[in-house]
């Protein structure tokens, strides 16, 4: 048996590189197909995003120029037909003015300066109970639900700015729980709608929510004779309407945007980084010597075993290796266990690649070849089984 026999014994190995090439070529493809539902779902995802996304024609919720129902552009107007000028501001109001702050949306700088403006003598109407600024707490029932306004209020307390209001219509906002040292107006049970209190020189007015002032709710009993009487009792005044601060706006910069504790954490990262670069790089001792292994081209080793296996005459040898061969790759393209026997492969085969039954028995199992024609017409006829499998598979 020479070395061309065995090439030709080995051919179906080349015969399967081919053959696992193209096959590797179609589950690509079927995999690429497999990928279109998913890349379609993504774009939709996206798209949705895009259209989902965009704000509102009408504006933001409780926005001064919102057209909406939960805009308060209609509060704006209001003010500005009463004869008060209002100005959309993020920061600290300056002057005689009166500050409205439907929600508080400010940075932990913008309510300091507030603050310190209205110790100053200025007047605050805050309508967002939650804001650090307001300093109070929701009235709580029996179980420790909060209580909320419902239906319409009267004013009930001694305020003279609130002498023409007859009532209110709060529409769901929150009652609060009157400290010591204020005024409590619209009371309900154990709580008020409106709390007053003085902060330094100033004055604080605290509503349980922004609802009674929105689009949807201003003309509602007397809802907008409140917003009269508390920020433009008289022509010529000024409101300064707080808002978020426009995205950019701000004063810091892109790092003083991140917070220290991850700046922290990113330059431990980066010492550990080294000492891990320097204990990797730093070998104690004497360096030692590697015998490197021997490179050996594929076909080299392929002819050095035939060689072998045809100095010992081992015809027998080389067809198990071509038989061995043929059922590893038609159980890899089969789909079935390495471990499958032969007349199971057979039998899948004849059914699913049309190849004769006993013909791949015969070949995967017969009698073995007695000399090289016979190991080369069971090479032949292994290459032309792969062949079928991989057309039909």
């Amino acid at each position: 048996m020479s070395a061309e026999g065995m090439g030709a014994a080995g051919g179906p190995a080349g015969g399967s590189g081919g053959a696992a090439l193209a096959s590797r070529g179609a589950p690509a493809a079927r995999g690429g197909r497999r990928a279109w539902p998913w890349l379609v779902v993504t774009v939709a995802i996206l798209l949705a995003a895009l259209v989902g996304g965009r704000p509102s024609p009408q504006g933001p919720a409780l926005g001064p120029d919102s057209t909406g129902a939960q805009g308060a552009k209609a509060l704006r107007l209001l003010l500005e037909g009463s004869g008060a000028q209002v100005e959309v501001s993020s920061g600290a109001p300056s002057g005689p003015t009166v500050a409205l702050v439907l929600a508080d949306v400010l940075g932990p700088a913008e309510r300091l300066q507030l603050a310190d403006w209205v110790r100053s003598g200025g007047t605050l109407v805050l309508a967002d109970p939650r804001s650090p600024l307001a300093g109070v707490a929701t009235a709580r029932g029996p179980v420790g639900e909060p209580l909320l306004a419902d239906g319409t209020l009267s004013p009930r307390c001694p305020l003279d700015a609130l002498g023409s209001v007859s009532a209110i219509s709060p529409g769901g906002g929150a009652l609060l729980k009157p400290p010591s040292g204020t005024t409590a107006c619209f009371p309900m049970g154990d709580g008020a709608f409106m709390l007053v209190r003085d902060l330094g020189a100033g004055t604080v007015v605290v509503l349980g929510g922004p609802g009674l002032w929105t689009n949807a709710r201003l003309g509602h009993a007397d809802n907008s004779v409140l917003a009269a009487a508390l920020m433009a009792p008289r022509p010529g005044g000024r409101v300064t309407w707080m808002v978020a601060p426009r995205a950019g706006g701000g004063r810091l910069s892109l790092l003083g945007l991140i917070s220290p504790r991850v700046k922290e954490g990113f330059w431990q990262l980066v010492v550990a980084f080294v000492l891990f670069g320097l204990w990797r790089a730093r070998r104690l001792g004497r360096p030692v010597v590697e015998n490197q292994p021997v490179e050996l081209a594929g076909s080299e080793l392929v002819v050095a075993v035939a060689n072998l296996l045809q100095q010992g005459r081992r015809v027998g040898t080389a067809a198990g290796i071509l038989r061995a061969d043929l059922a590893r790759v038609l159980a890899d393209r089969l789909g079935v266990g390495s471990g499958t026997d032969v007349e199971s492969l057979a039998d899948l085969v004849s059914e699913r690649a049309g190849v004769d039954r006993d013909q791949v028995l015969a070949t995967l199992a017969g009698p073995g070849p007695l000399d090289e024609a016979g190991l080369l017409a069971l090479a032949q006829a292994a290459e032309a089984i792969k062949r079928e499998v991989a057309h039909a598979c």
